[in-house]
């Protein structure tokens, strides 16, 4: 009977811990926000995070997309309340965002300077991006006066 109890609470453990091991809930998701104290006519602000490392790629570009109209590379910011993040922000028609689509790029560099490897693209819609719940903010410190 300790015997069959001991292999139970082992197979317990050990397949317990593997569940853990292997969660995909760990995954840093991209996603976006609308900043409504932004606006300029119709445009409207947004911000898109995307995670920095995506295994063991890094970020190097956004892409913003619309056929035969608009291929345009976003600027890459430090995120400093997202520190897993890069932002891009863009002013765009609410009623327009649809009609584009994001690639984020990931390359076998760290610093982005060099794509060593194409094919890492994720193809994102903005609408989609923001109904993405986004992770607890961080309170970024305060900065060193000298």
């Amino acid at each position: 009977m300790k015997r069959s109890l001991v292999t139970f609470m082992v197979l317990l453990f050990s397949c317990s811990s593997v569940a853990c091991d292997e969660s995909e809930d760990s995954e840093i998701s991209p996603f976006a926000v609308l900043n409504d104290t932004y606006r300029l006519g119709k445009v409207t602000h947004y911000q898109l995070f995307a995670p920095k490392m995506r295994g063991e790629y890094s970020l190097t570009w956004i892409y913003m997309y619309k056929p035969d109209e608009l291929h345009l590379k976003l600027h890459l910011t430090g995120a400093s309340t997202y520190p897993a993040h890069m932002e891009a922000e863009i002013g765009l028609d609410p009623e327009l965002i649809n009609q584009y689509v994001f690639y984020l790029n990931y390359s076998t560099t760290k610093d982005g300077s060099i794509v060593m490897c194409g094919g890492n693209i994720i193809e994102l819609n903005l609408a989609e991006l923001l109904k993405v719940e986004r992770p607890p903010e961080v309170i970024p410190p305060p900065k060193v006066t000298r």
